[in-house]
Order: structure tokens, then sequence, then C-alpha cells
């Protein structure tokens, strides 16, 4: 998004929220409460490398990382060879709807326990980064996908607008992330609103995980 035409959108939710009702008292208006360079991160930089450097390893890197804080163990070997019948290199990104579909089920790990995966994900630069951020503050990072490559999302720094009726805008100012290809100082890099273009901003892409308890059948009701 164009700084001059975010500039406008969020001038225009400014008017829509303050301007008071026909016949209301102006005075009763209440502006929007601005919360100004607000940050969700991780700790720290997750760790994410590739086994090898192709555009399908990258994503499954991604969840791979994803779900080792979550104590699930399904790591990028066993996602690529579901996603594409083997251990194979792929230039491009598949879409985030074709990954959703690759991860989302039940499954059985190794040590018995079931564990369903659910994903959610958002075509285009993120608007409402309530599960993002509720994520981030939990210890579990998202992807991203920007120029067609997958990254590890483990911070955001936004601008949040609080209307009076309690709806909350974000305005980001910088989404960091880490690139699975490199293990060294180019591991690191960060979408910058004042810099970048959002148009590049393929979307964003989480996975949770619920673990499936066993019946139990001596104490059913």
């Amino acid at each position: 998004m164009r700084p001059w035409f975010r500039a406008f959108v969020v001038l225009l939710l400014i008017l829509a929220v303050s301007a008071p009702s026909p016949g209301a008292d102006k005075k009763k208006r209440l502006p929007l409460l601005l919360n100004a360079g607000v940050t969700a991160e991780l700790p720290s930089p997750p760790a994410g490398g590739v086994a090898q450097k192709c555009e399908n390893w990258a994503w499954a890197a991604g969840v791979e990382t994803i779900l080792r804080t979550e104590d699930v163990p399904l790591d990028q070997h066993f996602w690529v060879q579901k996603s594409d019948g083997g251990e194979i290199c792929l230039e491009s990104l598949a879409s985030l709807e074709q990954i959703a579909r690759v991860i989302n089920g039940e499954y059985v790990l190794e040590d018995g326990r079931k564990v369903k995966l659910e994903s959610r994900y958002t075509v285009g630069a993120p608007a409402n980064l309530d599960s993002i951020i509720l994520g981030l503050r939990g210890g579990r990072p998202a992807l991203m996908v920007w120029k067609g490559h997958a990254y590890i999302l483990y911070g955001v720094v936004y601008d949040e607008l609080v209307s009076p009726t309690g709806h909350r805008f974000f305005d980001i100012r910088e989404l960091k992330l880490v690139d699975p290809f490199y293990d060294d100082e180019r591991r690191l890099v960060s979408f910058v609103r004042e810099r970048d273009d959002s148009a590049d901003i393929g979307g964003t892409f989480e996975v949770t995980s619920t673990f499936i308890l066993p019946t139990d059948w001596l104490h059913r009701d």
C-alpha cells in the first residue's frame, strides 16, 4: 500500500468512527486511541534451515519450525514427501491453498500421540493481525510469502488505532523475517512499510495443533 493511500485510508477510518450521528452532541465524541510502535515478537529468531535451497523446502522448513514450538515433530522431509511425492526440488512456491490442503488433517506421531493440524492463511498483505500477534505472544511463529519466497515471520511492529466502540485497526511498520535458505547474517530480513511494496506480499500462513486425547472407555457416562 502506498504511503499516501495508507494515510488516506487511516483518515477515512478516523472520520468514520469519530463522526457523530445526526443530532448527536459533538461534545460526546471520543477520538481514536493511537498505540504507536507496538511490538510482538518471539524472544529470539527461530532456526529454520532447509535441507535443499528450493521453494518447496522453504515452506516445509517453515512449517517444521512452527510445529516444533508445539511439540509436533513432523519435519520438512515429511512435508516435502507428502506434498511432492519425494524429496525433489521445485523452484516455484505452491499456492497457500495447496499448502493448507497438504497440512490439514489428523496425524499419528512416532510416540503414539494423535494430533490435528489446522491451517489459516490470508492472501496478500495482512490486514487483521489478531491471530498472528496472539501466536507470536504465545511463542508460535507464522509464515509469510514475500516476492514468491517463504519466510518465517517471527516479529511485527505496528501502529494500532482503537475506536471508542473497541474496533481495532492496524498499520504495519515492520515484519521481521527469517529466510530459511541461510544460516548466516543473511537469514534475518525485514519488510519495512516505508521502503517496501506491500503488493509484493503473497500472503501469511499459520498452523495450529490440537492433540487428540484417547477415549477413557472405563469412565464413560
